[in-house]
């Protein structure tokens, strides 16, 4: 999330957002996972460029998260927002936050 973040930042914001790495890792360490639903998902896509079918896959499903995640909702809702995961170019990406 971090780096997905930066490199928005970098290509389309102001530079590099005012973001503590450090500090946030440090947190992301403090938290656990409780629960996960979660499926490989494959799928092929023609690239024209490349004159051949693509395998694409990532995950899908859900993820419980326990601890204090009060410094990582703004980055979370950033990401909602913007379908920061993967393969945004195709449509992919969207994450859904809930507390």
């Amino acid at each position: 999330m971090l780096r997905r973040i930066a490199s928005l930042f970098a290509a389309y914001g102001e530079g590099e957002p005012p973001l503590d790495y450090r500090g946030l890792v440090a947190k992301a360490m403090q938290v656990t996972v409780s629960g996960a639903d979660l499926k490989w998902f494959d799928w092929r896509r023609y690239s024209s460029r490349q004159d051949q079918a693509m395998l694409m896959g990532g995950l899908t499903g859900s993820v419980t998260y326990r601890g204090d995640m009060a410094a990582f909702l703004p980055l979370l809702h950033f990401c909602e927002k913007t379908h920061l995961g993967k393969q945004t170019a195709f449509g992919l990406g969207k994450i859904e936050i809930s507390t």
